[in-house]
């Protein structure tokens, strides 16, 4: 018998002594997870999600030789337990408690060796002096106990055997700074154990086709080391990409990222996208209030303005716990990379505008030089924004590229249909905002990328829309993984000539 069927005969059996079936997606989870599969969970509340990932965790173990009687020996010794394996995250640590009470049950009823612990901001002193001593065999925490974890000096010896990572409550860290750096938590645990599987849970997903998007390992950004070590872009270098994307960050909030936070990490290189973030740049065109503004001094420098009201995103980037995050990971030997080479990414996935009621995820305003007051501030806000950042990475030692990308009609394998919005809109084509931004960032002496023609004569080539999912809208939305390949690629090979 194999090891995952040996994982689900056990959730069979533990299910039937209390009289219970399994759901069928219960049983692919299972299947699933203990192959090592990652994926997305998103059930409703009560219909046993936990049941679902906690059993695969377990046969996952079993797949990988992890021992759970007791009497078997395991690493440690008879009885000891095996190492840290399995990684349970929870948003809300008065959860943690909770969900460490239910993933015991199931272990106590089968005589399992495995041991369960907790590390929150509430674990006493002598539980963490247990812990630094040895792990349990599974951790519930929280995303910030994880990254300080992630800080300390033996940090890869205490976590490179993490085999299975569940992120509890999915939908309470999209598009915010936690989400971020949960992100970069599993991106180093991720480098020390590329077979990780990672698992998100949530009930109450607003938009489960942009939760799920595209795998990690597909993302353009987790691409690019490769692409670019291939073609010997850094000799001798590692080369490693941090991500600082936020979902619907504006350029002011990119550049403040940067500033105070980005920075930090001693880049070789700031790789800044553009997706057409100029409405973002303007209280007058921006439907969102609660994001930091700037407006032009007549002398043409930049003043910050705070809103009234900050939203969560940007309270949290300024407070206080923030600052001590920061500071924490500045001592960090885990997650500072100053001397190998690293690329810092700072927007969003890249989507397609669809406000305003305009056709086919255009932004309308964007396909032709500005025509109202209002319009001309914010792109030269935009401009100025741009700028500003590449003097920051080059008062750091840094290199600065911009690379700007298409609206999704522009990347449309059906060229009949672009050409005929091209004719209603009195345009020869969808790109003045791509060719404004690269030709303002070459002027400014940074490497300028446009993807927008290089993705289309692919996407009409081969057919295969670059953007959507099936379970949407194929030709619109968000990068599929066929998109962030292609970016991956031209990013690369443009980054690569610039070395040549």
């Amino acid at each position: 018998m194999n090891a995952p069927t040996s994982g689900s005969r056990l959730a069979e059996d533990w299910f039937a002594r209390r009289g219970w079936r399994p759901f069928a997606f219960q049983r692919d989870v299972w299947t699933r997870l203990a192959a090592g599969a990652s994926g997305l969970l998103h059930a409703s509340t009560g219909s046993g999600k936990n049941y679902a990932v906690w059993f695969g965790a377990l046969a996952r173990g079993l797949a990988l030789g992890a021992p759970l009687q007791r009497g078997a020996a395991g690493a440690g010794g008879p009885d000891a337990g095996p190492p840290l394996g399995v990684v349970w995250l929870t948003p809300m640590r008065a959860l943690a408690a909770d969900t460490a009470r239910a993933l015991r049950e199931p272990l106590i009823d089968l005589h399992a060796l495995w041991s369960v612990g907790m590390r929150t901001g509430d674990t006493p002193s002598a539980e963490r002096a247990r812990q630094d001593r040895r792990f349990p065999t599974v951790l519930v925490t929280t995303p910030e106990s994880l990254s300080l974890m992630l800080t300390r000096a033996n940090a890869q010896a205490e976590l490179a055997t993490v085999h299975t990572v569940i992120v509890d409550e999915w939908h309470e860290l999209m598009g915010n700074k936690r989400g971020v750096q949960v992100q970069l938590a599993l991106a180093r645990l991720k480098r020390w154990n590329p077979a990780l599987a990672v698992w998100g849970l949530s009930a109450t997903l607003g938009n489960v086709a942009e939760a799920m998007q595209v795998p990690m390992e597909s993302t353009y950004w987790a691409q690019l080391p490769g692409l670019l070590g291939s073609c010997g872009f850094q000799q001798g270098k590692r080369i490693e990409v941090l991500n600082f994307g936020v979902r619907d960050y504006g350029t002011a909030q990119i550049y403040l990222t940067l500033e105070r936070t980005a920075i930090r990490y001693a880049p070789d290189l700031v790789l800044l996208q553009f997706d057409h973030d100029v409405r973002d740049n303007s209280p007058a065109l921006d439907p969102i209030r609660d994001r930091p503004f700037f407006r032009l001094e007549a002398d043409g420098g930049l003043r910050l303005e705070t809103p009234a009201n900050p939203g969560q995103s940007y309270v949290g980037r300024s407070s206080p716990a923030r600052d001590l995050y920061r500071s924490l990971l500045e001592r960090s030997r885990a997650l500072q990379f100053a001397r190998e080479r690293i690329q810092v990414r700072f927007t969003g996935v890249a989507h397609a505008k669809s406000e305003n009621g305009n056709e086919a995820g255009l932004d309308l305003p964007l396909l032709a030089p500005p025509r109202s007051a209002s319009w001309d501030e914010a792109w030269r806000v935009t401009e100025a924004l741009i700028a500003k950042a590449g003097e920051i990475a080059s008062q750091h030692g840094a290199a600065m590229a911009v690379f700007t990308v298409p609206f999704a009609m522009e990347a449309h394998p059906d060229a009949a249909r672009r050409q005929r919005l091209q004719a209603k809109y009195g345009v020869a084509d969808f790109t003045y905002s791509e060719r404004r931004v690269v030709a303002f960032a070459r002027e400014k002496g940074m490497l300028g990328i446009m993807l927008g023609p290089a993705m289309q004569a692919r996407a009409v080539a081969s057919g295969a829309p670059l953007y959507g999912f099936e379970n949407r809208e194929l030709g619109f939305g968000h990068w599929n993984q066929l998109g962030h390949r292609a970016a991956a690629e031209i990013i690369a090979r443009e980054l690569c000539a610039s070395r040549s």
